[in-house]
């Protein structure tokens, strides 16, 4: 079986996500900086992931951030948890991370096979 390569020319690198706060390259705590990673990875501010995991907690509904980051079976089950609350800010934020995640997912197939995100 014969393979061909695409021309490197052929890709155009989708931009990051311009995000309003920055990560620290030495952040004071790993808990803060999976924060500020999966952020940037969703497209979002930080404000709004520790917010979500805040109204989280105060449902008594802890979450995971690092395992949010790492395990989207376990991320897409707390969206769907959070998104079944009476609380609007909650089931807001869970639709603005909802979609950060489902582009991250994206993302994270189109690498598996080798391809880049074209826009």
């Amino acid at each position: 079986m014969k393979h061909s390569v695409p021309q490197p020319t052929t890709f155009r690198p989708q931009p990051l996500p311009r995000l309003g706060t920055e990560c620290s390259a030495h952040a004071a705590h790993a808990e803060e900086l999976w924060t500020c990673q999966l952020a940037q990875s969703l497209g979002t501010a930080k404000e709004e992931l520790e917010a979500f995991a805040r109204l989280m907690q105060g449902h008594r509904w802890p979450v995971n951030i690092a395992r949010l980051f790492l395990d989207s079976r376990y991320a897409f089950k707390c969206f769907a948890l959070a998104h079944t609350s009476t609380d609007e800010e909650l089931r807001h934020l869970t639709l603005i991370l909802f979609e950060g995640y489902q582009r991250l997912e994206t993302r994270r197939k189109n690498l598996c096979l080798g391809r880049l995100m074209v826009h």
